[in-house]
This record gives structure tokens, C-alpha cells and sequence, in this order.
């Protein structure tokens, strides 16, 4: 394959060996653009891999890593995260202003938040006073601030905060040539509340990181004694932990159903304290990689549990979702509100599962419940079809592909 006259520099938090599915959705996408483009992958390395890790290396595929060895590499505690987060946006500012790449396309992911500032005010001052204009491209599969400051507080230094930082986003976000979101809820978000004119998004959907697994055919009706109820994934604030667990709790009362938890994050602690006297329904798993979800879904024909505030459904899409849809996994949705939110007319719309809020009724579940149950095989086949006509990996890498040549 002939390789295009420019280069590719990713800067993210998120790439191998980190297991977390947007680390290896990267993987994915540099192992893409690194059979047409010069790709470049500026990312931390965790201190644990410094024996077996080159800070230097190119791969077979061309690829060269640029790796920043940062200690809490894979931590979620914000005060840890700030410090990582300090030396990165220290060290791609470096890059940015030394690094004289001839034809170089900028590659940033929303995670971590801090560079996308960062790369509107460097690379937009570094343009004008170079002659070798620099792209720059952004993918967001969470969008910021809305995300991390969500609707928790309503004191008047947040909304202040709130205000501050909707205002820098405003202006970065339209520093950038491209931006690419994973969902069109938040192309929507981006184009009313933040002022970025259609033209500069494109939707272009996740895929599942295990599509190997895909099932060519549905479950036999006569098989199907038992679905248990998976409740997968990281578990923070905008997952509704408190909620969640209460309407677990009366589901399992309404319904006899099994639930199999294999969750981490902030929140797991306070979430599994409530269930203390639910032993015999509710499963307490080890945590799990995305890499090793195959092997669990292929052993259990389940429900998948999801829950994110409405707020959150704006603002990202859930791979554990995409997931559920490629192992024809039919859906129990729990929110905060499902008016006006998109994963949830999402479900609805696509007949692949089930809605349902903290005013949901026993009786409106159990007989949600019991037409899913009682057909499983229908909403398996759906969620097959749903997953083959929207999130192919092919098409959205390709699609990546044209995106970035349509920049040069």
C-alpha cells in the first residue's frame, strides 16, 4: 500500500498495555491509519512495564512510539489523575513547540481533557507564525467539562467553574479542523451548546473489541432456562450507583433472576454495601478485562445491565452497550430520566431491551421483563442485526481513512 506524504501524531492517556476498552480502541485505530500514514503514538507508559518497554520504538507496522514513562498511569483517583495528567500536558507541550514534523496531522482523544486546550492555543499560535500548517483532529468519546462536572453540585463556585470551563471548551473546540464523536448525541451537544458548525463533526460509531465472538446464529428456544443479568463495566457517579443498586434490589424481589457483577471505579464499594442482605441473587465477581469478555459471554446467554444519567447519555455513548449488541445481549437500561435521552430512545427505538427509571413499578418491569425473557431469541437476532448494520469495525475505520484525507 502506498503510504500518504504526511504524518499522524497521536497524543492520548489511553493505549496499551492499559486493558480499558478506549486503550485498545486506540490500538485499533493507530494499527488502521499505520498501513496509509507515518503514525506517531505520544502516550504515558506505567512504571510497572519500564523492563519490558521501550520509551523509543517503532513496531513492524511502522509505527513509532514515543512513551512517557508517568507514575498512577491507570488510576481513577482525581487527585493522582491531576498529577499524571500535569506531566502530560507538560511534555506534549514540549513536543509541540520542538518537534518540527514536515505535514503533521494532530490526533488528540477527549481523554485526558487537558490537552484539548492545550493543542487549540499551541498549535493555532504555532500556525501562525510557521509556514507548515498543522491539522489538528479530535475524538471524543466523552465530552468535556459536561461529563466530569455533571449536575452533582449546585453551589456557586461549581456553576462558576461550570461557566469558566463551558467558555475555554467553547473556544477550543472550534480551534479544531476536525471533530470526530462516537455517538450523535454529542455532535448535537457540540454543535448547540459549544457553536461548532456541522461541517467540522463527523459521526463515526465505536465498534466492539470483540468481534470475534460474534454469534452466527440465535439460542434454541428449548435451551433457555436461565438468563443472568450482567452488570459489567467501570461503575462511577453518572452510573447511578445508589439508584442502581435499589432497583436491582427490587427487580431481583419482582423477578427470580440471577445477577453476575464484574465492575471496578469509584462507586463499587458504596454499590456492593447495598446488597449485603441479597447474597444469594447477586454475584460478586473479580474484575475482568475487555479482552477477556468473550469467554464470560460465551458461557451465559445474559441480560446486560446499563445505567448513566441523562445528562451523561449527552455526552457519551456505552461500549459495554456495543458489547452487549455484538454477543446479541439484549438490554436492561436504568436512568435518571428517559425523556429526552438518547440511549434511551436509542433502545427503545431499535425494540432491543428494556427502559426503566427509579419510578418504574414491580409491575411495569416484571412484565418488561417477562416479554424479553419469554423471547429471547427475537431480541438476540435484533441486537445481531442492529450491531452488523451500525457499528461494523471495517466501515468506521474506513471511514476514518476518509476523514483525514479529506484534510489534505
Amino acid at each position: 500500500m502506498e503510504s500518504r506524504p504526511f504524518s499522524i501524531v497521536l497524543f492520548t492517556d489511553s493505549f496499551p498495555p492499559l486493558e480499558d476498552a478506549t486503550s485498545l480502541l486506540n490500538k485499533e485505530i493507530v494499527d488502521c491509519f499505520g498501513d496509509f500514514y507515518q503514525v506517531t503514538v505520544f502516550a504515558p507508559l506505567p512504571l510497572s512495564e519500564l523492563n519490558s518497554s521501550s520509551f523509543f520504538c517503532t513496531d513492524k507496522n511502522g509505527v513509532i512510539y514515543r512513551r512517557l514513562p508517568l507514575p498512577f498511569a491507570s488510576t481513577r483517583r482525581p487527585f493522582l489523575k491531576l498529577i499524571k495528567f500535569f506531566f502530560l500536558f507538560f511534555y506534549s507541550a514540549l513536543y509541540v513547540i520542538i518537534k518540527n514534523n514536515a505535514r503533521s496531522l494532530y490526533l488528540i482523544h477527549s481523554s485526558p481533557p487537558v490537552l484539548i486546550p492545550l493543542f487549540a492555543v499551541l498549535v493555532s499560535l504555532r500556525n501562525v507564525f510557521s509556514r507548515r500548517m498543522r491539522r489538528l483532529v479530535l475524538i471524543v468519546h466523552d465530552l468535556y467539562p459536561d461529563i466530569a462536572i455533571g449536575r452533582r453540585s449546585v453551589s456557586s463556585l461549581v456553576n462558576l467553574c461550570r461557566h469558566l470551563f463551558s467558555h475555554l471548551f467553547r473556544i477550543s473546540y472550534n480551534s479544531f479542523d476536525l471533530i470526530i464523536t462516537c455517538s450523535p448525541a454529542i455532535s448535537v451537544r457540540l454543535k448547540n451548546v459549544y457553536d461548532v458548525p456541522s461541517r467540522n463533526i463527523e459521526y463515526i460509531p465505536n465498534w466492539s473489541l470483540h468481534e470475534r465472538g460474534l454469534r452466527a446464529t440465535v439460542p434454541n428456544p428449548s435451551t433457555l432456562s436461565s438468563h443472568p443479568l450482567f452488570v459489567i463495566g467501570n461503575f462511577g457517579y453518572v452510573h447511578l450507583p445508589d439508584d442502581s443498586a435499589d432497583f436491582l434490589l427490587m427487580m431481583s424481589e419482582a423477578s427470580d433472576i440471577r445477577i453476575e457483577c464484574f465492575i471496578k471505579g469509584a462507586c463499587v464499594n458504596s454499590f456492593y454495601s447495598k446488597f449485603s442482605n441479597s447474597l444469594d441473587s447477586v454475584s460478586f465477581n473479580s474484575w475482568i478485562s475487555p479482552s477477556d469478555l468473550n469467554s464470560v459471554y460465551a458461557k451465559h446467554w445474559p441480560i446486560t445491565f446499563v445505567s448513566l444519567d441523562l445528562l451523561s447519555c449527552s455526552c457519551a455513548f456505552p461500549s459495554r452497550i456495543i458489547t452487549a449488541l455484538c454477543w446479541g445481549s439484549p438490554i436492561l437500561f436504568f436512568t435518571d430520566n428517559a425523556e429526552g435521552n438518547y440511549v434511551a430512545d436509542f433502545i427503545s427505538f431499535h425494540d432491543i431491551g428494556i427502559v426503566c427509571t427509579p419510578f418504574t413499578s414491580k409491575s411495569e418491569f416484571s412484565s418488561a421483563y417477562a416479554d424479553v425473557f419469554n423471547n429471547y431469541s427475537i431480541y438476540s437476532e435484533r441486537c445481531f442485526r442492529l450491531y452488523s448494520a451500525q457499528f461494523d469495525r471495517r466501515i468506521s475505520l474506513c471511514r476514518y481513512l476518509d476523514c483525514i484525507d479529506k484534510l489534505f
